[in-house]
């Protein structure tokens, strides 16, 4: 699978992009406008799947984006689609293929479970020396769910396996009870809930549901024994299912396809909501009722009068705000609701016109060369993760991983390759960070210097080459989608890293 392809930009002597994108990314044209992000005339031109070729071969040059004259009169403008998978949401935020605790192909309770420990006489008094100053906790119920209070009877004691069957057939103390302070119920696929989705009435309408996502009839019936439970119950019975079931690949992502038309909301923005917006209440929604209520309103409210691309910023500024205030446990989830806006709306800012599909893809679709969701998913979690190592689901499900932006390394190191391509990479990356160097496809003093110092003010450190899947690379793709002019660019010298 290819990378996302880097924006075109305006530049001092840069390399100029062939009018065909990489495959993934449709072109829209039509004869009003200058082509928009168009680069000027170079020795190098990138051809479809990032290699490079002489210009002179390589057929028409494109007109430079500030001849808006002679393009309005040849013209053409390019318009980059991005076409996303419905249920991208899910596969930033729950679950992935990589074999540990919440691996989405085996049920599981994705909440800690612990002994609570009564309080004694002495620890509820008040008597000050001796009285319990911890968090309390009470329940109200059989299926060990608890609850912070104040005025609680119960203190949190020691962290129990959710996953072993041994720990809910333990003979406990009279004092003590095994519990969780959340309110799930067994999960299984990219965070279905078949506690929070089902009722205990629902075992047909569970069956039916996984037979509909590939899964056999036998192991239908047993996930359909979770409907409707929620805590301990919930917990016990997904640590027992666990070692019976495991679903394919494609039977979690096709369970997936089959939950999310549940939680589809185009119908309540009448058509008026981008489709990034409609992924982002659906995922709501998919969450629970609570997380769709708190960001119902500041969302709506942030894009009202506002249409298509135009709402991403907007929307990304109030789940920001929303991140960055809330105090509940929600507050994870809504933090992965921003980023996953974050990058469209820099990507829309870059010029891209980005849609999704009516309904989640499937595996032999999502893993297609021209598929570009679950890189996306890898940039928002790369993003999320301050540019650290991100979700690369790819790689999980195949063994081979999404492809890095460059190849080789590039630099003035011992190990530097520095292949045209590569260079011409991390050039427009650094030109787009206002790194003062040309886009040439060669690396020069000025591309070494500006490595050096991107090193300094990004690590503090004096590297001087960037590999295919180092940090440098990460946090260099920070700058993938910004748009700069020449004029912008900060003085270096061309010393610095000789």
């Amino acid at each position: 699978m290819a990378h996302l392809p880097l924006e075109n930009q305006k530049r001092n002597a840069p390399a100029q992009r062939q009018s065909s994108e990489p495959s993934g990314f449709e072109t829209a044209k039509n004869s009003s406008a200058p082509p928009p992000f168009q680069l000027q005339s170079s020795p190098v031109q990138m051809k479809e799947g990032g290699e490079v070729q002489n210009a002179e071969t390589a057929g028409p040059q494109q007109v430079p984006a500030n001849d808006a004259a002679a393009s309005n009169a040849a013209g053409t403008e390019e318009t980059k689609t991005l076409t996303l998978s419905r249920g991208v949401m899910q596969f930033i935020s729950e679950g992935d293929f990589a074999g540990g605790d919440n691996d989405c192909r085996k049920p599981h309770f994705p909440q800690n479970i612990y002994i609570f420990e009564q309080l004694t006489a002495d620890e509820k008094g008040t008597d000050e020396t001796k009285k319990y100053k911890g968090d309390r906790y009470t329940t109200s119920g059989t299926d060990g769910r608890f609850t912070k209070s104040g005025t609680g009877d119960y203190k949190l004691g020691a962290k129990q396996d959710r996953f072993a069957t041994a720990t809910y057939s333990q003979t406990l103390a009279a004092t003590q009870k095994l519990g969780t302070v959340g309110n799930s119920g067994c999960t299984i696929s990219f965070g279905v809930d078949l506690g929070a989705k089902y009722h205990t009435t629902d075992t047909e309408k569970v069956k039916s549901y996984f037979i509909a996502g590939g899964v056999s009839e036998s192991d239908s019936a047993k996930l359909a024994e979770a409907a409707g439970l929620k805590g301990i119950d919930a917990a016990s019975k997904a640590a027992t299912l666990r070692s019976e079931i495991t679903l394919t690949d494609e039977q979690v992502i096709k369970c997936l396809k089959a939950a999310v038309p549940d939680y589809d909301i185009a119908a309540r923005g009448n058509g008026t909501y981008h489709p990034a917006i409609e992924e982002l209440f659906m995922y709501a929604k998919y969450w629970g009722l609570g997380a769709f209520n708190k960001i119902d309103k500041p969302v709506r409210d942030a894009i009202a009068g506002k249409t298509d691309e135009a709402q991403l910023a907007p929307a990304r500024d109030a789940m920001k705000t929303l991140s960055d205030t809330d105090e509940s446990w929600m507050q994870p989830g809504f933090e992965k609701m921003y980023f996953f806006l974050a990058q469209l709306a820099d990507m829309a800012a870059a010029g891209y016109d980005i849609k999704f599909t009516d309904a989640v893809l499937e595996k032999a679709d999502l893993l297609k060369p021209e598929e570009k969701s679950f890189e996306f998913v890898q940039d928002v979690t790369e993003r999320q993760n301050e540019y650290g190592q991100g979700k690369d689901l790819e790689k999980q499900i195949t063994g081979t991983g999404i492809a890095k932006l460059i190849k080789e390394s590039v630099g003035a190191g011992a190990t530097a390759k520095n292949n045209t391509e590569d260079v011409t990479a991390v050039q427009q990356l650094l030109y787009n960070g206002d790194y003062d160097l040309e886009v040439s496809g060669t690396c020069d003093d000025k591309t070494k210097a500006a490595i050096k110092k991107f090193a300094k003010d990004e690590f503090q450190k004096d590297w001087d080459t960037i590999d295919p899947t180092g940090g440098m690379l990460r946090h260099l793709k920070k700058f993938q989608y910004k748009t700069r002019t020449p004029a912008s660019a900060p003085a270096t010298t061309t010393t610095e890293g000789k």
